[in-house]
Parts: structure tokens; sequence; C-alpha cells
């Protein structure tokens, strides 16, 4: 009678190896998509930045009262497109295998544990990263539609602002000489 030995993990997952690089690599690849979509969100700021100073700029409008209803709208959104910018950018971290975990309890494995262990964990990091990816990018999404929202207000605002102000209303008055005798 012939005693039937377990497999080793390298006899039941053959593979084992070449999963092992791709786990290791999709770290560096998660990473690049997220440093990609922060990018995208802080050009997003910026063109909208750049925006709010051209366009009353280049229509030129001296009369726009800045206390229209319009303006303050367009403000308000603004605040809140950059606030959610801001915090897409700065949401959440990037899930990544701390070298310290390797050390406290990873050496003592035999190398295809090790392997297989790495493989776990960074399909868990993963996962996480790509859900981090998600709400960045939803958060990006809102914030540039409230950003053109409110340069449809500001627009509103920088051209309308001449027919309700027209500029014989808000010049100023004329020095009157005084009457000769």
């Amino acid at each position: 009678m012939t005693k039937k030995t377990e497999p080793t993990l390298a006899e039941r997952f053959p593979s084992i190896d070449l999963a092992y690089e791709i786990a290791v690599s999709s770290y560096e690849s998660v990473t690049k998509r997220i440093d990609s979509t922060d990018g995208r969100i802080q050009t997003l700021l910026t063109i909208t930045l750049a925006a709010y100073v051209a366009i009353p700029t280049l229509l030129k409008n001296e009369v726009a009262s800045f206390f229209s209803w319009s303006f303050i709208t367009s403000i308000l959104l603004l605040a809140g497109a950059m606030s959610l910018g801001a915090y897409a950018r700065f949401a959440g971290k990037i899930k990544m295998l701390r070298p310290k975990s390797l050390w406290d309890g990873w050496l003592h494995l035999p190398q295809s544990e090790f392997k297989r262990d790495m493989i776990f964990f960074a399909g868990e990091d993963y996962d996480a990263n790509v859900k981090l990816l998600g709400k960045k990018w939803k958060l990006g999404i809102a914030s540039m539609l409230i950003f053109a929202l409110s340069l449809v207000f500001l627009i509103v605002w920088a051209t309308d602002s001449r027919t309700l102000y027209p500029r014989s209303a808000v010049s100023c008055p004329q020095r009157v000489a005084p009457a000769q005798e």
C-alpha cells in the first residue's frame, strides 16, 4: 500500500510564477491610472480658473454688477466645483503592499506560498485601488458638470449685464460749470 502525498503548491498551481509577475505589475498599472486621473482633475481645475479670468476680460464689460443673481450663482457653483475637484484629488489612498509586512510575516514562507499570498493580497489591493479610481473619476465628472453650469451663469452675467445696466445709467455725472453773471 502506497501512501498518497499531498501535491505541493507549485504542482497544484503550475502557473504561479506567471501569476506572480502579473500581480506585482498590477500595482504599477493601477498607480499610473490613478495618477492620470489626478492629472486630469488638476487640469480641469486649472482650466476652470483660467476661464473665470478670461470670460469677463474677453467680454470687456465695465458695467457688470457683482451683486447680480447670475454672478453670485456662478461663483457659488465655481466654489462647489473647485471644492469637489480638490476633494477628488486628495480623497482616498492607494493601497500598496508595505515592505514592512513582508519583513514581519512573509519572509519565513517557502517561495511558492510567498507567491500565492502575494497574488492574493495584490488582488485585494487592486480591487480597492480600482474602487478608488472609480470614485475619483465620478467626482471629477461631477466637478466638471458643476463647472460647466457655473460657466453658463458666468456668461449670462457677462452678457445680460449690458442690457440690465446700460452704460448711461451708471456713468458718472458731468460737472456743470457755474453760471456766469
